[in-house]
């Protein structure tokens, strides 16, 4: 039964081959680029742990009679997506495969209708993911007033108890769909667009 499963997906992905063929080569050179990263990377040399002190380094600043301004930024972690769905619940082999084997399986589907979409890939947000968005929003929504930050998050100007603020985003689609949702009554308020001016794509 397990070999003609087998066969059977390795026939479909390569009918996917012949069909999508652009797609097919788009999405597996992704997948390269991916691992050799994974394995090649080299991001943790950035890691420096003599950095001083922030706060002498801004007493300093002030007594030599410099101006320091204040920003406050506050920051939205992305609801849940796909990948988070696949790896970051239980690590229990008995839940922890049957994810993992959905997850290849809709990868190779999309292969095989030739979707350049990905589970892994710049992964979505699910709908748990989407849930949490939506009750942030509805937070954001019924605490304005209540205090500064919310203020800010609501896009109330200092008239108003806010302040000038921006949206900015990470370009990731989990990112900006939890952006676009959470902060999407700012947004339809404050007529601010979804563009590089407000909802910034930043790497």
């Amino acid at each position: 039964m397990f070999i003609t499963i087998l066969y059977f997906t390795i026939g479909f992905f390569l009918l996917a081959v012949l069909v999508h063929f652009k797609t097919t080569v788009y999405k597996l050179k992704l997948y390269l680029q991916s691992f050799a990263y994974l394995f090649f990377s080299k991001d943790y040399k950035w890691k420096n742990t003599d950095i001083g002190d922030p706060e002498t380094d801004l007493n300093k600043l002030i007594e030599e009679g410099n101006k320091v301004e204040k920003k406050t930024i506050i920051f939205i972690r992305h609801g849940e997506s796909l990948w988070n769905e696949t790896f970051n619940r239980s690590k229990n082999p008995i839940y922890f495969f049957p994810r993992l084997g959905k997850a290849v399986l809709y990868d190779i589907y999309l292969f095989v209708i030739g979707r350049r979409d990905s589970w892994f890939y710049d992964s979505p947000l699910n709908s748990v993911g989407l849930h949490q968005a939506n009750e942030l929003r509805a937070e954001i929504e019924k605490s304005e007033g209540k205090s500064y930050y919310y203020n800010i998050l609501n896009g109330l100007t200092e008239e108003d108890g806010g302040g000038s603020s921006v949206i900015i985003s990470s370009n990731l689609r989990r990112c900006l769909s939890t952006a676009s949702v959470a902060l999407y009554d700012r947004v339809n308020r404050t007529d601010e667009k979804n563009n590089s001016s407000t909802i910034s794509s930043r790497n």
